[in-house]
């Protein structure tokens, strides 16, 4: 039969055709306000969540920023501080050999420092080698008696033989100083590790120096001396 549908008898083939793209037209599905929404709903979810992520990137950044823009300052506050409470010198002579050598350098600080015997200091002595800074080694502090037999070069100090294993050779120089000598309070008695080539508290010029006159104790040694030394050798050997 031709008739798709009728109310009161046949109807056409080309009318059943439309009548039937017509329903079809109706019953076809479309997007619903609801489905509409849910899609608005999950692209703000996506635009929130990006600006979230925006927003923490930006304040880690700015945190990091923060904490490096802090090193300068302190790496200069740290060079000022160490200026103040550390010395940079060069050995000048060989009044220290073997221990120091010409040309080392050496950073000196007094922070909390009293002197003790063994230690190498430095210490500057109005009027002593042109007020000029010298470094020596600490012998005796206050109460100590220093006797020195410059017949067999020994040192004694309390009436101990004193192990030197750090000079040069045995102390044999005098230099007018009568021993045995006991060093005043706040005081010490030094001397060079090269005892008999340098001039040290032997001189009465030089004598027992008193703790207000020392710069700071030797705590790094940075051997630039020896290495200049080293490297003077190789060329003359090349």
């Amino acid at each position: 039969m031709d008739a798709f549908w009728s109310v009161k008898g046949p109807v056409p083939a080309g009318i059943n055709f439309c009548t039937a793209f017509f329903c079809f037209c109706l019953v076809k599905p479309r997007k619903t306000p609801y489905n509409s929404s849910c899609m608005r709903i999950a692209a703000e979810r996506d635009d929130s969540l990006d600006m979230g992520r925006r927003r923490i990137k930006s304040r880690f950044s700015s945190s990091v920023y923060e904490c490096f823009s802090w090193i300068p300052v302190g790496m200069s506050l740290f060079c000022c501080i160490a200026l103040l409470l550390v010395r940079l010198m060069a050995v000048s002579g060989n009044s220290m050999w073997p221990t120091l050598h010409n040309g080392d350098l050496m950073l000196a600080s007094n922070l909390f420092y009293e002197p003790a015997r063994g230690d190498i200091i430095v210490l500057n002595k109005k009027g002593f080698f042109n007020s000029q800074p010298i470094v020596k080694r600490v012998i005796g502090t206050g109460g100590d008696e220093i006797n020195i037999n410059f017949e067999d070069g020994t040192v004694w100090v309390n009436g101990e033989l004193l192990d030197e294993p750090y000079i040069a050779e045995p102390t044999v120089k005098a230099e007018g100083l009568a021993f045995p000598q006991t060093v005043p309070d706040d005081c010490i008695f030094v001397m060079g590790d090269n005892r008999n080539h340098s001039d040290d508290s032997r001189d009465p010029a030089l004598g027992m120096v008193d703790t207000r006159c020392v710069i700071g104790k030797v705590r790094l040694v940075l051997p630039t001396g020896r290495i200049a030394e080293w490297m003077k050798g190789r060329f003359d050997h090349g």
